[in-house]
């Protein structure tokens, strides 16, 4: 995901305000990832990735709604975070049943 919606340092989009809230997003998000053992998590770790997971959707469509990157740009990375949601799921739904 990162290397799709790559920005270099110099680049003028890095003024943007939903580029910014994306990026801090997508470090929240990989924090939390590499921190969480999924088949150890408990249940309310699992939601507080799941919740981060989905903001980080929600920063990619504004990505796209603000013409930032292309629509492939924004499809490819939301194809890629739905995976890690979706994994994430599956071992929330052993971890509560």
């Amino acid at each position: 995901m990162f290397e799709i919606l790559w920005v270099a340092p110099y680049d003028r989009r890095r003024s943007n305000a939903a580029l910014s809230g994306f990026e801090r997003c997508s470090r929240e998000t990989a924090v939390l990832l590499a921190a969480t053992d999924l088949r150890s998590a408990s249940p309310g770790e699992l939601q507080t990735l799941l919740q981060a997971v989905d903001r980080l959707v929600q920063t990619i469509g504004r990505l796209e709604s603000e013409t930032l990157f292309s629509r492939w740009q924004c499809a490819e990375a939301l194809a890629q975070v739905r995976r890690i949601a979706a994994i994430v799921q599956e071992h929330a739904a052993v971890a509560v049943g």
